[in-house]
């Protein structure tokens, strides 16, 4: 909560006096800090949300909605809030690219027409009070780390959060560094030849530098949320493997999804079987030991039993619910 409130407050202070002094660097350092701000707020709700991922259902109360009784919200949450890290990651990054691909258009005009820095002994107490705050945080952060596994902490999102945090206060650290340089350079070397040209310069390495670090969590972010299977399974391979098992016909569907940032993998499968509905035991239980090497450990299995696949499919569409979907045979 500190840490935030810092890290917070000092963005509006770094951004307010980059407009005034007309640094760029340390505005993009500023939103950068704001990012940052939206990633521990996440990173912080996302940890106390999951204490109430645990959903007890004989206690779950019920509303009442045109005579019919309703679960309440809190009971659609089946996986409670695992993916809520994932949200944030998503709309943060979003909002920090749109704001480098602003700052980087407004580089490439200081080179158009150079400005130089006004008040750049400003803009160094300012990098230089960004520096210590940083400096802090990293400390505040490996101290946390350090407590959370002293006391026998393992749990891989809040690891996560923690290693996601202390690479963000990274990068700022970094982008203060060079904010502190180039206002040394424009305070104490007015009159070189190219100094204005030193803060678009800084902009638009601070620029690609997180644009590189936050490109892989935009990525990542809209892999987990587009239901996309992880990077550790290969479908193609599963299916073979599945399709190898004695007794079974085909596999008509296949669906493997990560639930969120640690790749906890979720299978649905249908399985047709080729022999006597009595192998159905054998295969469920062979399906689900080859998930379990995959790592896969929350899955669901249909199995199907000879001839009656086409059947379905008919009665379907007799009812006219899937009406585009062609008959398929076992």
């Amino acid at each position: 909560n500190v840490l935030l409130a810092l890290t917070l407050l000092y963005a509006f202070v770094q951004i307010g006096v980059g407009f005034v002094s007309g640094s760029l660097a340390l505005v993009s350092d500023g939103f950068h800090m704001i990012s940052d701000s939206m990633s521990h707020l996440v990173a912080l709700l996302a940890f106390r949300f999951s204490r109430l991922s645990t959903i007890d259902d004989d206690n779950i109360p019920t509303v009442e909605c045109d005579d019919t009784t309703q679960p309440t919200p809190k009971r659609w949450l089946s996986f409670g809030w695992r993916r809520a890290e994932i949200i944030g990651a998503f709309f943060n990054s979003t909002f920090l690219i749109a704001i480098l691909l602003m700052l980087f258009i407004d580089s490439i005009g200081k080179f158009v027409e150079p400005e130089p820095v006004d008040s750049p002994l400003l803009v160094l107490y300012v990098g230089i009070g960004g520096l210590v705050i940083n400096i802090v945080g990293m400390i505040m952060l490996h101290s946390a780390a350090h407590h959370h596994h002293s006391h026998g902490g393992g749990d891989g999102d809040h690891d996560l959060g923690l290693r996601a945090l202390i690479l963000h206060v990274g990068v700022d650290l970094l982008g203060s560094v060079l904010v502190i340089v180039s206002a040394i350079v424009a305070h104490f070397e007015p009159y070189w030849a190219g100094t204005e040209y030193i803060d678009p310069c800084i902009t638009i390495l601070l620029v690609i530098f997180m644009t590189v670090h936050t490109v892989p969590v935009l990525s990542r972010s809209m892999h987990i949320l587009s239901e996309s299977a992880p990077d550790t399974i290969d479908i193609e391979s599963l299916k073979r493997e599945l399709l190898d098992t004695d007794e079974v016909g085909s596999v008509p569907h296949l669906h493997v999804w990560s639930l969120d940032a640690n790749d906890t993998a979720i299978a649905m499968v249908t399985i047709a079987l080729a022999g006597s509905w009595i192998a159905e035991y054998h295969v469920r239980e062979t399906v689900k030991e080859i998930f379990h090497a995959h790592g896969i450990h929350n899955s669901t299995i249909e199995i199907i039993l000879p001839g009656k696949y086409v059947r379905r499919i008919d009665t379907c569409q007799a009812t006219q619910c899937c009406e585009d979907t062609p008959p398929t045979s076992v």
